[in-house]
């Protein structure tokens, strides 16, 4: 799966555009990869004991076990870090223009209803 997910983000990266929900796919099933990935190491009781055992099974695994599916979820990780970063960073730019267009828009809507349709019951989306 992981390899799947690597080569998917890969041809995504090079053939398709970064923005807001058209790579919301990667991100979910970048999730989806690092929990499944985690699941054994997640405590079932949360203690401090618990805890620790977790993080020793972890720190155990990185240690002695680099194969494969451990280094490809650690590319797996930082992708989905970049990436996030990457489209935070946008949407927060894009922040003040969306929310400003927003209002002119429903403002607009509003002049328009008022000067065609004054004392009429509208639905409007």
């Amino acid at each position: 799966m992981s390899i799947i997910f690597i080569c998917v983000t890969a041809l995504h990266l090079i053939f398709a555009d970064i923005r807001f929900r058209y790579d919301a796919y990667l991100v979910g099933l970048g999730i989806i990869m690092v929990l499944n990935f985690i699941k054994d190491y997640i405590p079932t009781k949360f203690s401090i004991n618990e805890i620790k055992k977790s993080i020793r099974k972890i720190t155990e695994k990185f240690s002695v076990d680099f194969s494969f599916q451990n280094v490809s979820m650690i590319l797996v990780f930082f992708i989905i870090i970049y990436t996030s970063i990457f489209r935070t960073s946008y949407s927060f730019g894009k922040i003040i223009q969306g929310t400003t267009n927003i209002y002119e828009q429903q403002f607009q809507m509003a002049l328009f209803l008022q000067k065609y349709y004054k004392g009429e019951c509208i639905g409007v989306k």
